[in-house]
This record gives structure tokens, sequence and C-alpha cells, in this order.
């Protein structure tokens, strides 16, 4: 058995008016067509995206990261990928395709779209389907795609509460060094400490004397979220704007509370996510979007 985590994410197209547009209405009829559609192209590497319909409105895509010296890749029916030269209709002459890809659902609603996708390092992910929704927008106006990760029921109570208790022990642990994140803008002595292969562990119990003034964890949370460039009106909507599920493994906070009472939790854990068994799926499988179309 193969448990493979996949996150939900809320995405909406957003007027220069700060009004959510119907992304039926913006979006063009071919978006989520079942042809292989190019996203953008880079040094290295070129993004690609299918989709197949499930129901109304609910669709399996997959996005395909890939490395082919022709620059153009082919999508079978069966879900096989293969290099395929500009110049013929089936067989192409180029070198073997290196390729990472990832499967997902996506829900079309009346004011945004659900997103169920699969998170990896070097995997595309909610930025590249921004980008491939991006390519697909007919609207005269000026619009921004946002996007948040959607949070698990968890206790709003206890979230208040440690928002408003007094920090005493931080725990953060990245996925890789944060220098790897163009976003993160820590000091570039930590940036530089190790190099990208290594996670890089923060972990700090603080002691203070008993006169000192303590820091609130809402203050602190709210100046390690301006560190990645995310500053929403309220502390709880700068939590949903931290994209956990890419950068972070953990971000433990323990906080005391004005009756002395400690109070714990990871906010890298309350994103909502599904395990499933990936086990004998293949690329673009239906069966697996069947699967996915019925978690999100």
């Amino acid at each position: 058995m193969s448990l493979t985590k996949f996150y939900h994410y809320n995405l909406w197209i957003e007027g220069d008016d700060g009004r959510r547009l119907n992304p039926s209405e913006v979006l063009s009829d071919n978006t989520f067509s079942d042809d292989l559609y190019k996203i953008s192209n880079g040094e290295d590497k070129n993004y690609h995206a299918r989709y197949q319909e499930v129901e109304t409105d609910l669709y399996h895509g997959v996005l395909i990261r890939t490395k082919d010296e022709d620059d153009f890749v082919r999508l079978s029916p069966g879900g096989d990928i293969g290099p395929l030269s500009e110049a013929t209709d089936d067989e192409g002459e180029a070198g073997d395709v290196d390729f990472d890809y990832v499967d997902f659902a996506v829900r079309v609603g009346s004011a945004k779209l659900d997103l169920l996708i699969k998170v990896g390092f070097q995997t595309p992910g909610v930025g590249v389907a921004k980008q491939y929704l991006d390519g697909h927008i007919e609207f005269d106006g000026e619009y921004d795609i946002e996007h948040e990760t959607d949070m698990r029921d968890h206790e709003d109570e206890k979230l208040e509460r440690l928002l408003d208790s007094t920090l005493k022990k931080v725990e953060i642990s990245f996925k890789k060094n944060p220098q790897t994140y163009a976003e993160l803008e820590p000091d570039q002595a930590i940036r530089s400490l190790i190099d990208d292969s290594y996670r890089l562990k923060f972990e700090a119990s603080l002691h203070q004397d008993k006169d000192a003034e303590g820091s609130r964890v809402e203050d602190f949370v709210d100046r390690f979220s301006s560190l990645l460039g995310v500053n929403e009106d309220s502390v709880e909507q700068s939590i949903s704007k931290i994209d956990f599920p890419r950068i972070m493994h953990t971000f433990r906070i323990e906080g005391v509370e004005s009756d002395e009472e400690e109070i714990e939790d990871n906010l890298a854990d309350i994103v909502k996510k599904e395990e499933i068994d990936t086990t004998g799926y293949g690329l673009f499988d239906p069966n697996l979007g069947e699967e996915l179309c019925d978690r999100i």
C-alpha cells in the first residue's frame, strides 16, 4: 500500500474591485479540454495539462513537468507519455522524456474552484494550475487569480486561544532549505547555513524574566507570515494563505494563557488533506480520477 497525500485548495478569480468573478462566465469553453495543452516553456522544463470530465463541472486533470529535447510531448489515450517531433503526426525522433506528474480533481463553483492535488517538492502544483487558468480567462478588466489552502474542521476556539496566548516554544521544520523559496526573505546568514538538499529545522524554547513583557503568539505568526510575503487583514487569513503542504512539515507553537495553562497546536497540520492508496494507478488513470472526484 502506498498512501499519497492530496491537499485541498480554494482558487478564485478576483476583479480589480475585489469582487469574485464567476469562473463559468470568464473561463473559455475549452478550458477543461481533453487535448494536451502546453502551459509554459522554461530552460529545462515544460508544463502540460490535460483534463477529462467526470461529472458536470467536475474534472480529473493531470499536470506534467517534462524535459524533452524536441519541446513537445504526446499523451496517448491509454495515459502513456512520449516524445513527439513537430514534423510528424504520430512518431517522434526525440530522446527519452524525463517527467514528473500529478493527478488532481477540480470542481467549478459559482464563485471559486475547488482543487484537490498531490503536493511534491519538484512536481507541478497549485502555481502551475493557476498559470493554466490564466491562459484560459476571457475577461476585459483587470483580475488576479488567488488561492488559499482549505482548512480541515478544527477547533476555532482553540486556535483563538493559542493566538491570544504568550509565546513559549516554537518548532518550525521546512521541507527544504528556505533559500529554495523565492518568496521567503529571512536573513541571508540563515539562508546560507545549509544547501538545498537538507531540511532546515528551527526549535526555540523561550525563557524570559518574570517582569518582562511576553510576546503574543498572534504577533509572532503575523511576523512569520510576512517573511513569506503573506500580509492579510487577519492572522487567521494569513495562516490559510501560507502554502504549508509545499513548504513546511511542522509549525508547532506552544503558548501560555493568562491562567498559566499551556496550549499548543501544529498549524501546519490544520490543512485539509486526503490520504489515498495510489498503488497500481498509472499516469492520468481514470480510476484515480474518480477517486479524487469523490473526495473533493
